[in-house]
């Protein structure tokens, strides 16, 4: 990002509708294999611009109102 990460980090997240939208409207496992393997290189390619700036496996949420109890 040329150390400009929180600018990086907007961009990013301005991507969740398109994800949103990707997941909500085409069907991943496709039963034709070549349409669900084009898929998956598609969401690797997603995967692997997400890393470039983190490993965001790693961030956890909390429920709203639970706090460890």
């Amino acid at each position: 990002a040329g150390g400009r990460l929180e600018e990086a980090l907007k961009v990013l997240a301005s991507l969740k509708k398109p994800v949103d939208a990707f997941f909500d409207r085409v069907l991943v496992m496709d039963p034709d294999q070549e349409v669900r393997e084009n898929r998956f290189r598609i969401l690797r390619r997603i995967q692997d611009l997400f890393s470039l700036y983190g490993d965001f496996s790693q961030i956890t949420f909390e429920k709203e109102g639970s706090r460890g109890l």
